[in-house]
């Protein structure tokens, strides 16, 4: 009767993960645009969609509250018969933590007969009333359930989530440290684009990044076109920060905030050492100089390092100067990036984002998602492996969402508002396959 209750609880659970989420407002910018596209599956993005004008998000449902809460203090009639409690009620980041778990009844509710704790990491069931658990080092929240047992009735089921304890954000240049709400709408997105030109391309890159409502745009070029692309999102998409990419440069570190008039994205420090990494809520941007030249022992421990210190953000976007696998006809990758890949898919990334390899396309590399930048002009010819077409400018967009799952859109020159449809992707380049 018990794992039939629970059976249940697990159906429903998976019932409700597989609707799509309300559409609410992403933080930072309003509405996201309407897309259509095909589900997307096993974290690979979405078919190309086409964009429609941005609605308003005026009198948007709100999400449904979460199955269980934790709360203080004794249980009233309008509250379920059994909670549970935790101390400590968070999980340290790759950090073995023992916690100390316990059923709190409601006032006036009857002892049940027993308890059989689950806590879905491989280990068995325990029973009790009180009962301890160490949950192995992890980066992921863990879930808990307790089976409330009485002789002819049936179970009381009760779960709960322990989160794992998020690194603060650390104040920079003397700002305070950013105080945003979590996102809440279906994912948060931002904007690459790569070799921008001082010219009208800055105008059409600005209004994209305003069409798409994107919290963040990662761009590289010279100094005349950063400050022209800052200066047209402040009109085009006002609350959306502008990170400046060096690639190909010396300048450390190699990703650096232009501007952020929203004050949503902050560094991340561990003590007073800086990582490089930039969060914003729940999403945490990684900078790799995966060069050829500058993989030394040295540099791919700060990486590791950065990693780990992002590893506690639900959605890790790792961008990289080159790619783990080659994605270009006659491109060399690095003879360390496996290293990288191991690293990655061991503090659970939700992607790679590779931004020197000049042409685009999305897909897995073994259990790591990736997807490489185009040019947002075009000069020469690059062309994606194993395929004849050159590929024109252009400038990419990608979300990410609950359960590590992600979309790219590659946005075509002159105005970067027409996708790329999927089918026009062959299904793998290299090592990457769709």
């Amino acid at each position: 009767m018990a794992s039939a209750a629970v059976g249940a609880c697990v159906a429903v659970a998976v019932l409700w993960v597989g609707q799509p989420p309300p559409s609410r407002a992403i933080v930072g910018p309003p509405a996201a645009p309407a897309v259509h596209a095909p589900p997307q599956t096993d974290g690979a993005p979405d078919a190309a969609p086409t964009v429609d004008a941005v609605t308003s998000t005026n009198g948007a449902p709100a999400d449904p509250p979460a199955a269980t809460t934790a709360t203080t203090g004794p249980l009233t009639a309008s509250e379920p018969a059994l909670r549970i409690e935790a101390e400590p009620d968070t999980l340290r980041v790759w950090t073995n933590t023992r916690v100390r778990l316990r059923v709190h009844l409601r006032q006036g509710q009857p002892p049940y007969d027993d308890y059989v704790w689950h806590f879905e990491d491989g280990s068995d069931p325990v029973r009790g009333a009180a009962v301890d658990h160490t949950f192995a080092e992890s980066v992921r929240d863990r879930h808990v359930t307790v089976e409330a047992l009485r002789a002819g009735q049936a179970p009381a089921v009760v779960s709960r989530n322990l989160p794992v304890e998020r690194l603060a954000p650390a104040a920079l240049d003397g700002e305070e440290p950013a105080t945003s709400p979590p996102h809440t709408g279906r994912g948060v997105r931002a904007l690459f684009a790569m070799q921008v030109p001082a010219n009208e391309t800055v105008a059409a890159v600005a209004r994209a990044a305003g069409a798409f409502q994107v919290a963040a745009v990662v761009a590289s070029g010279d100094d005349v076109a950063m400050s022209a692309l800052a200066d047209a999102l402040a009109q085009a998409a006002p609350k959306a920060a502008l990170f400046r990419l060096q690639p190909d440069g010396d300048a450390q570190p190699w990703l650096a905030r232009a501007a952020d008039p929203a004050h949503a994205w902050s560094e991340v420090q561990v003590g007073y050492r800086s990582t490089g990494v930039w969060s914003s809520g729940d999403v945490a941007i990684v900078p790799m100089d995966t060069r050829p030249e500058v993989l030394a022992e040295p540099a791919i421990g700060h990486m590791r390092a950065a990693l780990a210190a992002a590893a506690a953000y639900a959605h890790v976007v790792v961008v990289a100067a080159r790619p783990l696998t080659p994605l270009r006809d006659g491109e060399l990758a690095s003879d360390r990036a496996y290293r990288l890949y191991e690293y990655a898919l061991r503090y659970q990334a939700t992607l790679v984002v590779s931004v020197g390899s000049e042409v685009f396309y999305d897909g897995r590399f073994g259990g790591v998602g990736v997807a490489s930048v185009g040019r947002t002009t075009a000069h020469d010819c690059a062309r994606l492996l194993g395929s004849e077409p050159c590929q024109p400018a252009s400038a990419t967009v990608i979300e990410v969402g609950d359960k590590r799952r992600w979309r790219a859109w590659h946005l075509l020159e002159p105005d970067f508002g027409r996708a790329v449809p999927e089918a026009d992707f062959p299904r793998e380049a290299g090592k990457v396959r769709r």
